[in-house]
């Protein structure tokens, strides 16, 4: 498997791994991991914990304490992926959007 890191601006970093990738968002005292994506060929195989893993190595290293993502509430595969790496739910949200 082979990563690479990207910064594209002072307040983003994109990770990329072979079938799949994660952009992170950078505030002042949290890190928020967005757009986590594996390849649906690829699920299952430990691509998504190491993707995370990885997010969560460059946050430490960066020195952030704190660590925010979203979840689809019936992602029940991912849910299980981030509760185990020390994720807990924060509440419920309502995702809203708008068509022109």
């Amino acid at each position: 498997m082979t990563n690479t890191m990207k910064v594209t601006g002072s307040g983003t970093i994109f990770v990329e791994v072979d079938h799949g990738h994660a952009l992170l968002v950078l505030y002042d005292d949290v890190i928020e991991i967005c757009d986590m994506w594996i390849d649906a060929g690829y699920r299952r195989m430990g691509q998504g914990e190491w993707l995370l893993n990885e997010c969560l190595r460059i946050a430490k290293s960066l020195s952030y304490k704190k660590a925010v993502l979203h979840v689809d509430i019936d992602n029940e595969a991912a849910i299980s992926l981030y509760e185990k790496r020390g994720f807990r739910t924060m509440g419920r949200e309502y995702h809203m959007e708008r068509t022109f």
